[in-house]
């Protein structure tokens, strides 16, 4: 390509782009447009958005743990008149913070309520912060609780993270009892 051509084909863009700019109106230049929040809302995430009245009680438990009977009280005032998923919510929180033995307190709280039906994914999740704390006599506990609970479903993925942290706390045994439990627990649903 020659020089003379080049030099052209230069002012000739560069005519283009001072007669498209003379094209636009000049107020379309400024204006500042803003998009509908409501198109796109968060997404739910179950479990994780806590609410206020959670956020203060997973606060006011962590303030009272040192004194038996402060912790009382705050179970009494606080976590008992929970709801549900608030109290749920609560535990998972401890748990991700690694307050082992609050969440394990908690854990057994919730395992005495009327509506609480034992599942093996949150069996698994306990278990999983107490064994990699090393708090292995509670995942003794925890696991002797799963062993006596009366309305558990079969749960394979729940099982399966239950055995993957068994194997990895190198504890076999128990990994073995939930994988007989586990048998037997599908038995007991195909005879059914």
């Amino acid at each position: 390509m020659s020089s003379s051509s080049a030099t052209k084909a230069l002012t000739l863009i560069s005519s283009l782009t001072h007669s498209t700019k003379l094209q636009i109106p000049r107020r379309r230049r400024f204006m500042v447009t803003m998009r509908d929040r409501s198109n796109n809302p968060r997404p739910l995430q179950k479990g994780r958005n806590l609410s206020i009245e959670a956020i203060q009680t997973v606060q006011a438990l962590k303030r009272a743990q040192k004194d038996h009977h402060s912790l009382e009280q705050a179970f009494d005032f606080k976590f008992r008149r929970l709801l549900k998923l608030d109290m749920v919510a609560v535990l998972r929180e401890l748990l991700r913070q690694d307050e082992c033995l609050l969440a394990l307190k908690v854990f057994e709280d919730v395992r005495r309520e009327i509506w609480y039906k034992p599942r093996v994914s949150l069996y698994a999740d306990v278990i999983g912060v107490l064994g990699s704390n090393g708090f292995i006599d509670q995942v003794e506990l925890v696991h002797s609780y799963l062993k006596r609970e009366a309305d558990l479903q079969p749960e394979i993925e729940g099982f399966n993270a239950l055995l993957r942290t068994l194997v990895s706390l190198n504890m076999a045994e128990l990994a073995m009892e939930c994988y007989y439990l586990m048998k037997q627990l599908r038995s007991t649903m195909m005879q059914q």
